[in-house]
């Protein structure tokens, strides 16, 4: 029983990760497109808001204990963060989430967790409509198989803006295009 519930998270979180890797690898001008955008905000997030959305998540029961306790024990590390933690939301309406270093080594712990957090901090920057949690997890796994000496600075995480369809149904909602080192 053990050994089919392992293989069928294993098939679930390859077939969630092939599709949103391999556009992110084969998409490659989005750096330059973000890098000439006009900006339209930069809202700067602190470690402390970080922990308090956090702590938010655990009570509403969004994560788990174990998520709580792996996130937060890199959110408290006595050595400084690298990088900086901030949205940048360009006036076409997508944006780069720039992580620093605690929260991109706390991604790349804990996936379920981390999705939790990043949808909150984008909520907290004032990102409407969110991001779709399947594409964050990815990016969250993604992140995790980056090499370690790639997280020590931070990552940013270009996300695109989808608009509704043309019939007017569904919401504005973004997705992850690319990951790069900050």
């Amino acid at each position: 029983m053990n050994k089919k519930i392992k293989l069928a998270s294993a098939l679930l979180s390859t077939s969630l990760v092939v599709t949103p890797v391999s556009g992110i690898i084969y998409q490659n001008d989005n750096v330059a497109k973000a890098e000439n955008k006009d900006i339209k905000e930069v809202v700067y997030i602190k470690n402390s808001e970080i922990l308090n959305i956090l702590e938010q998540k655990y009570k509403n029961n969004e994560i788990s204990k174990e998520d709580y306790q792996i996130i937060k024990s890199e959110l408290q590390l006595r050595w400084g963060p690298q990088g900086t933690t901030k949205v940048v939301i360009f006036l076409d309406g997508a944006f780069d989430l720039y992580l620093n270093s605690y929260l991109s080594y706390a991604v790349s712990a804990s996936i379920s967790g981390a999705t939790a957090l990043i949808t909150g901090l984008l909520a907290a920057a004032g990102v409407s409509g969110g991001a779709s949690a399947i594409p964050v997890s990815a990016i969250a796994t993604f992140i995790g198989m980056v090499a370690g000496t790639e997280l020590s600075r931070g990552v940013i995480v270009y996300f695109k803006r989808i608009s509704p369809s043309p019939s007017g149904f569904g919401a504005v909602n973004y997705y992850p295009s690319q990951i790069r080192k900050q």
